[in-house]
Protein backbone atom coordinates (compact mmCIF):
# COMPACT_ATOMS: atom_id res chain seq x y z
CA UNK A 1 0.00 0.00 0.00
CA UNK A 2 1.28 3.37 -0.99
CA UNK A 3 2.51 5.43 2.09
CA UNK A 4 0.94 9.08 0.04
CA UNK A 5 -2.99 8.27 -0.13
CA UNK A 6 -3.80 11.64 0.42
CA UNK A 7 -5.72 12.46 -2.53
CA UNK A 8 -8.05 9.82 -1.46
CA UNK A 9 -7.26 6.05 -2.58
CA UNK A 10 -9.54 3.83 -0.73
CA UNK A 11 -9.64 0.03 -0.18
CA UNK A 12 -12.78 -1.01 -0.32
CA UNK A 13 -13.71 -2.63 2.62
CA UNK A 14 -17.29 -3.70 4.75
CA UNK A 15 -18.02 -1.28 7.94
CA UNK A 16 -17.37 -3.84 10.37
CA UNK A 17 -14.91 -3.15 12.94
CA UNK A 18 -14.12 0.05 11.04
CA UNK A 19 -13.43 3.61 13.60
CA UNK A 20 -11.96 7.19 12.15
CA UNK A 21 -9.28 9.28 13.43
CA UNK A 22 -8.39 12.75 12.64
CA UNK A 23 -5.58 15.53 13.18
CA UNK A 24 -5.86 18.73 12.76
CA UNK A 25 -3.37 21.47 13.71
CA UNK A 26 -6.32 24.07 14.72
CA UNK A 27 -4.91 26.94 15.42
CA UNK A 28 -6.59 27.72 18.83
CA UNK A 29 -9.76 26.05 20.57
CA UNK A 30 -10.01 28.60 23.61
CA UNK A 31 -12.18 31.48 21.74
CA UNK A 32 -15.76 30.79 23.09
CA UNK A 33 -17.42 28.00 20.37
CA UNK A 34 -14.20 26.82 19.36
CA UNK A 35 -14.50 23.37 20.57
CA UNK A 36 -18.26 22.57 20.02
CA UNK A 37 -17.22 23.66 16.07
CA UNK A 38 -14.58 20.91 16.53
CA UNK A 39 -17.81 18.64 17.62
CA UNK A 40 -19.46 19.29 14.57
CA UNK A 41 -16.61 18.99 12.03
CA UNK A 42 -15.95 15.38 13.70
CA UNK A 43 -19.56 14.85 13.15
CA UNK A 44 -19.79 16.17 9.35
CA UNK A 45 -16.82 13.83 8.55
CA UNK A 46 -17.74 10.83 11.07
CA UNK A 47 -14.70 11.26 12.84
CA UNK A 48 -14.65 8.56 16.20
CA UNK A 49 -11.50 10.45 17.74
CA UNK A 50 -9.59 13.60 16.56
CA UNK A 51 -5.97 14.41 17.23
CA UNK A 52 -5.90 18.41 17.90
CA UNK A 53 -2.04 20.49 18.05
CA UNK A 54 -2.19 24.23 18.74
CA UNK A 55 -5.55 24.02 21.45
CA UNK A 56 -3.80 27.07 22.83
CA UNK A 57 -5.38 25.56 26.41
CA UNK A 58 -3.62 25.89 29.54
CA UNK A 59 -2.54 23.18 31.85
CA UNK A 60 -4.10 19.62 31.52
CA UNK A 61 -7.42 17.79 32.08
CA UNK A 62 -10.36 16.08 30.97
CA UNK A 63 -13.83 17.60 30.18
CA UNK A 64 -17.19 17.00 28.66
CA UNK A 65 -18.36 18.93 25.41
CA UNK A 66 -21.41 18.10 24.13
CA UNK A 67 -21.31 14.44 23.03
CA UNK A 68 -17.78 13.98 22.97
CA UNK A 69 -14.76 13.70 25.58
CA UNK A 70 -11.96 16.46 25.29
CA UNK A 71 -8.70 15.39 26.54
CA UNK A 72 -6.10 18.08 27.23
CA UNK A 73 -2.26 18.72 27.25
CA UNK A 74 -1.40 22.34 27.52
CA UNK A 75 1.61 24.39 29.11
CA UNK A 76 1.47 27.34 31.30
CA UNK A 77 0.44 29.69 28.27
CA UNK A 78 -1.41 29.54 25.05
CA UNK A 79 1.12 29.01 22.32
CA UNK A 80 0.74 25.27 21.82
CA UNK A 81 -1.06 22.58 23.23
CA UNK A 82 -2.35 19.39 22.53
CA UNK A 83 -5.07 16.99 22.91
CA UNK A 84 -7.92 14.82 21.42
CA UNK A 85 -11.47 14.74 21.06
CA UNK A 86 -13.02 11.03 21.50
CA UNK A 87 -16.59 10.88 20.15
CA UNK A 88 -19.66 8.94 21.81
CA UNK A 89 -18.74 5.46 19.88
CA UNK A 90 -15.16 5.48 21.81
CA UNK A 91 -15.89 7.09 24.96
CA UNK A 92 -16.11 3.55 26.49
CA UNK A 93 -12.63 2.51 24.80
CA UNK A 94 -10.68 4.97 26.50
CA UNK A 95 -8.25 3.29 29.17
CA UNK A 96 -6.25 6.00 30.22
CA UNK A 97 -5.14 9.88 28.84
CA UNK A 98 -1.03 10.86 28.85
CA UNK A 99 -0.66 14.26 29.22
CA UNK A 100 2.73 15.20 28.53
CA UNK A 101 3.68 18.28 27.74
CA UNK A 102 2.20 21.10 25.20
CA UNK A 103 3.83 19.36 22.34
CA UNK A 104 3.01 15.51 23.09
CA UNK A 105 0.00 13.19 24.76
CA UNK A 106 -0.85 10.00 24.46
CA UNK A 107 -4.79 8.03 24.40
CA UNK A 108 -4.90 4.57 24.71
CA UNK A 109 -8.17 2.01 23.57
CA UNK A 110 -9.36 -0.77 24.04
CA UNK A 111 -9.04 -2.53 20.81
CA UNK A 112 -11.01 -5.78 19.14
CA UNK A 113 -7.48 -8.18 19.63
CA UNK A 114 -4.99 -6.14 20.99
CA UNK A 115 -5.40 -2.93 22.89
CA UNK A 116 -4.31 0.65 20.64
CA UNK A 117 -1.52 3.11 21.87
CA UNK A 118 -1.70 6.93 19.82
CA UNK A 119 0.88 9.35 20.40
CA UNK A 120 -0.39 13.33 19.29
CA UNK A 121 2.64 14.94 18.22
CA UNK A 122 3.28 18.69 17.51
CA UNK A 123 6.78 18.85 16.10
CA UNK A 124 9.65 21.91 16.43
CA UNK A 125 8.79 24.06 13.11
CA UNK A 126 12.12 23.49 10.63
CA UNK A 127 13.70 26.23 11.81
CA UNK A 128 14.04 26.10 15.16
CA UNK A 129 17.25 25.32 17.22
CA UNK A 130 18.46 21.76 17.01
CA UNK A 131 18.50 21.62 20.05
CA UNK A 132 14.99 21.79 20.85
CA UNK A 133 14.64 19.40 17.72
CA UNK A 134 16.18 16.52 19.13
CA UNK A 135 14.86 17.40 22.64
CA UNK A 136 11.69 16.68 20.91
CA UNK A 137 12.57 13.63 19.28
CA UNK A 138 14.25 12.09 22.44
CA UNK A 139 11.10 12.72 24.54
CA UNK A 140 8.85 10.77 21.78
CA UNK A 141 11.28 8.33 21.76
CA UNK A 142 10.94 7.56 25.76
CA UNK A 143 7.37 8.01 25.92
CA UNK A 144 6.95 5.10 22.81
CA UNK A 145 9.29 3.19 24.74
CA UNK A 146 6.95 3.33 27.96
CA UNK A 147 4.11 2.37 25.58
CA UNK A 148 2.61 -1.31 25.97
CA UNK A 149 4.81 -3.93 24.44
CA UNK A 150 1.88 -5.44 22.28
CA UNK A 151 -0.40 -2.38 21.75
CA UNK A 152 -1.04 -1.10 18.30
CA UNK A 153 1.13 1.78 18.30
CA UNK A 154 -0.18 5.00 15.82
CA UNK A 155 1.85 8.67 15.83
CA UNK A 156 -0.19 11.55 14.12
CA UNK A 157 -0.09 15.21 13.97
CA UNK A 158 1.61 18.05 13.00
CA UNK A 159 5.01 16.80 12.37
CA UNK A 160 6.41 20.02 10.66
CA UNK A 161 8.40 17.57 8.14
CA UNK A 162 8.70 17.55 4.45
CA UNK A 163 9.10 13.95 3.36
CA UNK A 164 10.52 13.72 -0.40
CA UNK A 165 10.66 10.79 -2.65
CA UNK A 166 14.35 9.46 -2.58
CA UNK A 167 14.03 5.85 -3.13
CA UNK A 168 16.24 4.87 -0.42
CA UNK A 169 12.87 5.98 1.86
CA UNK A 170 10.53 4.60 -0.10
CA UNK A 171 9.66 1.19 1.71
CA UNK A 172 8.89 3.94 4.78
CA UNK A 173 7.68 6.80 2.95
CA UNK A 174 6.42 5.75 -0.36
CA UNK A 175 7.47 7.38 -3.63
CA UNK A 176 4.76 10.13 -3.79
CA UNK A 177 4.83 13.23 -2.15
CA UNK A 178 4.73 16.89 -3.04
CA UNK A 179 8.25 17.10 -2.15
CA UNK A 180 11.17 15.98 -4.31
CA UNK A 181 13.75 15.70 -1.55
CA UNK A 182 13.37 15.72 2.38
CA UNK A 183 14.18 18.47 4.53
CA UNK A 184 15.59 18.28 7.96
CA UNK A 185 12.53 17.53 9.86
CA UNK A 186 11.71 15.01 7.44
CA UNK A 187 15.20 13.46 7.64
CA UNK A 188 14.36 13.73 11.19
CA UNK A 189 10.76 11.68 10.87
CA UNK A 190 12.15 9.46 8.50
CA UNK A 191 14.72 8.20 10.52
CA UNK A 192 12.25 7.67 13.71
CA UNK A 193 10.16 5.63 11.46
CA UNK A 194 13.00 3.50 10.55
CA UNK A 195 14.44 2.81 13.86
CA UNK A 196 10.27 1.91 14.64
CA UNK A 197 9.77 -0.06 11.80
CA UNK A 198 6.30 2.25 10.76
CA UNK A 199 5.52 3.65 7.67
CA UNK A 200 4.63 7.47 6.54
CA UNK A 201 1.47 8.25 6.07
CA UNK A 202 0.82 11.95 4.18
CA UNK A 203 -1.33 14.89 5.29
CA UNK A 204 -1.18 18.56 4.13
CA UNK A 205 -0.54 22.55 4.46
CA UNK A 206 -1.45 25.21 3.20
CA UNK A 207 0.06 28.69 3.40
CA UNK A 208 -1.80 31.75 4.40
CA UNK A 209 -2.20 33.30 0.64
CA UNK A 210 -2.74 29.78 -0.63
CA UNK A 211 0.46 30.29 -2.91
CA UNK A 212 1.92 27.33 -1.08
CA UNK A 213 1.20 23.66 -0.34
CA UNK A 214 3.42 20.98 2.12
CA UNK A 215 3.12 17.97 3.60
CA UNK A 216 3.79 18.06 7.03
CA UNK A 217 0.81 16.47 8.79
CA UNK A 218 1.46 12.97 8.77
CA UNK A 219 0.57 9.38 10.46
CA UNK A 220 2.96 6.67 11.34
CA UNK A 221 1.93 3.25 12.45
CA UNK A 222 3.91 -0.27 12.75
CA UNK A 223 5.02 -1.76 9.77
CA UNK A 224 3.22 -5.18 10.82
CA UNK A 225 -0.46 -3.44 10.99
CA UNK A 226 -0.18 -1.02 7.89
CA UNK A 227 -2.70 -3.86 6.58
CA UNK A 228 -4.75 -1.88 9.44
CA UNK A 229 -5.02 1.69 7.27
CA UNK A 230 -7.95 1.72 4.20
CA UNK A 231 -7.36 5.18 3.83
CA UNK A 232 -5.54 8.62 4.51
CA UNK A 233 -7.60 11.99 2.94
CA UNK A 234 -7.04 15.46 3.38
CA UNK A 235 -10.33 17.19 4.16
CA UNK A 236 -10.39 20.66 1.96
CA UNK A 237 -14.11 21.25 3.32
CA UNK A 238 -13.34 21.12 6.84
CA UNK A 239 -14.12 25.00 8.96
CA UNK A 240 -11.74 25.93 11.18
CA UNK A 241 -9.55 28.97 11.36
CA UNK A 242 -6.61 26.66 10.40
CA UNK A 243 -4.15 26.92 7.54
CA UNK A 244 -3.89 23.38 7.77
CA UNK A 245 -6.17 20.68 6.52
CA UNK A 246 -8.06 18.02 8.19
CA UNK A 247 -6.50 14.28 7.83
CA UNK A 248 -8.62 11.92 8.21
CA UNK A 249 -7.51 8.47 8.57
CA UNK A 250 -9.78 4.98 8.57
CA UNK A 251 -9.17 1.71 10.08
CA UNK A 252 -9.88 -1.41 10.20
CA UNK A 253 -10.08 -4.68 11.89
CA UNK A 254 -7.88 -2.22 15.20
CA UNK A 255 -11.07 -1.79 17.54
CA UNK A 256 -14.70 -3.59 17.71
CA UNK A 257 -16.78 -0.52 17.64
CA UNK A 258 -19.87 -2.09 19.01
CA UNK A 259 -21.51 -0.96 22.02
CA UNK A 260 -20.55 -3.13 25.00
CA UNK A 261 -20.60 -2.94 28.70
CA UNK A 262 -20.91 0.30 31.05
CA UNK A 263 -18.65 3.21 31.20
CA UNK A 264 -15.82 3.24 33.34
CA UNK A 265 -13.56 5.93 35.11
CA UNK A 266 -10.94 7.16 32.75
CA UNK A 267 -7.87 7.14 34.19
CA UNK A 268 -5.36 10.55 33.79
CA UNK A 269 -1.74 9.31 34.24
Amino acid sequence: MEKDMSVGQTVHEGKKNKFTIGTWNVRGTYAAGGLKQLVREMECYKLDIIAVQETKQRGTGIAEVEKTIFFKSGGRDRMLGTGFLVGDRLKRKVINFNPITERLCSIRLKGEKRNISIINVHAPSVEKEDDEKERYYELLENECDKLPKFDAKIVIGDCNAKVGKEDVYRRVAGQRSKHEVSNDNGQRLINFAMERDMDIYKGTWKSPDGRVVNQIDHVLIERKHENKISNVRSTRGAEADSDHFLVKVTTKNLMETREIGNSQRIKEN
